[in-house]
């Protein structure tokens, strides 16, 4: 009994202190450890502390047509800082610029007409995640940019996610009642269940709820030729648009995603739909978790394979015009919301905002490894040799810190450890890497 005893804490404490995942990748690659910290500290372009100074890396960020921001985590001050600092480096090019935000498409079209500078600024939400003072200082520092250049050069903002709900959809009855006021009322009586909270539909209800928005963005397809020639093209594309993000929302909302339609290739969607009407010189900033932005696999806490992400979409799609930057930090502090209690029935947006602390980067991690070179840094990873120990290193799966929008203490130890991050190929997965060595709490409304 003492001997079984004995074994079970040998293997407890082997478990609990020797035999993270990340222990025995730091073994491999021990041997040229010294190679890559060296490699890194020979390409890194230092950009700074505080305020953070992206002069150094300016040309290079502004010559991507589709430059994707990547978050490793939403509620990082430093990070919003540095997206802030390329925001001003492309917008202050000539030409107009795009910045697209991973918020939904109704949220980035009252954002859009406080920076065009026709509005007031709109209801960012208080007490979340998303309204929050660096959001504001964006928008308002963009409206006052614009306010200064040439209409033409002006920079527009938008959102790609997914979530577009009644509100979202009110300006499509608006648009049929211009175009065709009796099936605006049929319209506005199947989809008044919009109005009433997820959980208060049942199955039935939802299920007719999805069938509606297709029917009327069928509808709208069917009826494109009449519907233009009465009204502008544009409300035509506007309000299919609408209902093709609304089924998506509707889907995700009630479980019943059809196979091979996922949040990320609608977001993908998105992109693109922004893209088709820009100026062929007009540069778009994409702001989104870095899960999103990747362009290659990403493996998930489970050791599952996540599903293709926006990023390896628009990689895809658009090839080397899509330039992926993850922006990474060492160790401090985030806000999030604190994850649900095992039997909570909360979801987690209804759950209190909380501060967090974040060690140091396990060793053989992509953030050990950027952390060796100190002080604010971009890295760009198309620069790695052809070959040697350095370059396979990027190109073989790595831990990557992932923080999403809930988390508790129990998530940074075993056997949780590796909930906050994800296994990735860095230098398929991310062209560019922007690291930060501290991190503090982003600032609520």
């Amino acid at each position: 009994m003492t001997g079984s005893t004995g074994l079970l804490s040998s293997v407890v404490g082997c478990l609990l202190a020797g035999c993270a995942p990340w222990n025995s990748e730091a073994k491999l690659w021990e041997p040229v450890a010294g190679e890559i910290t060296a490699w890194i500290e020979q390409h890194a372009v230092a950009i700074g502390d505080g305020g953070l100074d992206v002069t150094p890396v300016c040309d290079l960020l502004a010559a991507a047509p589709v430059l994707g921001l990547g978050e490793s985590s939403h509620g990082v001050h430093e990070l919003k800082v540095a997206q802030l600092a390329v925001v001003k480096c492309v917008a202050e090019r000539p030409g107009p610029a795009m910045v697209l935000f991973e918020l939904g498409y109704e949220f980035g079209l009252t954002m859009d007409a406080y920076v065009q500078g026709a509005e007031a600024l709109p209801d960012l939400g208080s007490g979340d995640i998303v309204g929050t003072h660096e959001l504001k200082e964006m928008l308002d520092w963009l409206r006052a940019h614009n306010l200064r250049v040439a209409v033409e050069d002006r920079v527009h903002v938008g959102g790609v996610d997914i979530y577009c709900w009644s509100r979202c959809t009110r300006p499509v009855i608006a648009y049929l009642k211009t175009v065709d006021p009796a099936r605006a009322s049929a319209a506005e009586r199947r989809l008044a269940p919009m109005d009433t909270t997820y959980a208060q539909l049942g199955p039935d209800a939802a299920a007719a709820l999805l069938v509606a928005l297709a029917a009327e963005r069928d509808n709208l397809i069917a009826q494109r030729e009449r519907y233009q020639r009465a009204s502008d093209p544009a409300t035509w594309a506007d309000a299919v648009h609408r209902l093709t993000l609304a089924r998506a929302h509707g889907s995700e909302a009630f479980e019943s995603f059809p196979r091979g339609v996922d949040r990320d290739r609608l977001m993908a969607d998105n992109v693109e739909w922004f893209l088709a009407s820009r100026r062929a010189d007009k540069r778009v900033v994409l702001i989104a978790h870095s899960g999103h932005i990747a362009a290659d696999a990403q493996r998930l806490p489970n050791d599952r394979r996540a599903p293709p992400s926006m990023g390896e979409h628009l990689r895809h799609r658009l090839g080397r015009d899509y330039v992926a930057m993850h922006m990474a930090f060492g160790s401090g502090e985030f806000l999030t919301y604190r994850a649900n209690w095992i039997g909570s029935s909360q979801p987690g947006f209804a759950n209190p905002l909380v501060v967090f602390p974040v060690d140091e980067a396990p060793s053989a991690t992509l953030e050990a490894k950027l952390g060796a070179r100190r002080g604010a840094h971009v890295l760009d990873l198309r620069r790695l040799p052809a070959s040697g120990p350095v370059t396979t290193w990027f190109e073989w799966e790595q831990y990557a810190r992932s923080l999403g929008n809930s988390w508790r203490r129990s998530f940074a130890r075993w056997p949780l450890e590796t909930v906050g991050w994800t296994r990735l190929r860095p230098a398929l997965a991310f062209d560019l890497v922007l690291y930060v060595p501290t991190a503090s709490p982003i600032v609520p409304l």
